[in-house]
């Protein structure tokens, strides 16, 4: 039997916090904070599931799909991921190494810039994403059959819109100079301050 996840907060469980902080307590925006995080985490947990039978997790699936999308050289610069993918140079880096190492993408110098470097699947990383791909999907599309297509449109409008309450207030921040500590810049990320 899985074990059962708590998706929503109750308003047993917000009522002593919004009692304690009236004026800077709101139990929707924090309900649905929280169940946007719980569901992110479970969904990653369960793709991570999925995913392990081809040697994959939901990490390393994102950053291949993102090559296999690319186009039909299935490459991009390290950056260009990073973008993709929503992370840190670092974390680009670390994970290109790891999927190098198991043979399924190779790195080279960007021609263009070679200050930069340009990742690419190897023969061995498509073979895996004609067959990571479509079974990821399909599995989606079991997980998702409840919502009809209305539903899928209005929910992705909604998350836009949060996302975009999110750069503002991190603009915002930059704004106000607290994008600056100790002569560093930062740059925020999910309400997270990163060098």
């Amino acid at each position: 039997m899985p074990d059962k996840r708590i998706i929503a907060l109750t308003d047993v469980m917000v009522k002593p916090l919004e009692d304690q902080f009236p004026n800077d307590y709101n139990r929707h925006s924090t309900r649905v904070f929280f169940a946007i995080r719980a569901l992110a985490q479970r969904i990653n947990d369960e793709a991570n599931g999925w995913l392990a039978s081809l040697g994959l997790n939901a990490a390393s699936y994102n950053y291949l799909i993102t090559l296999y999308a690319a186009g039909t050289n299935y490459a991009m610069t390290q950056n260009a991921i990073r973008q993709h993918v929503h992370t840190t140079h670092a974390s680009v880096a670390q994970m290109v190494r790891s999927l190098e190492l198991d043979g399924l993408v190779k790195r080279t110098k960007n021609p263009d810039d070679a200050r930069s470097m340009v990742v690419k699947l190897t023969p061995k990383g498509v073979r895996l994403m004609k067959t990571a791909a479509p079974m990821h999907h399909k599995t989606i599309e079991q997980k998702m059959k409840f919502l009809s297509k209305a539903d899928r449109e209005r929910l992705m409008d909604l998350l836009l819109t949060i996302n975009r309450g999110f750069d503002a207030v991190e603009e915002s921040a930059r704004s106000a100079g607290r994008g600056k500590t100790h002569g560093k810049s930062l740059r925020y990320r999910g309400g997270i301050a990163e060098e």
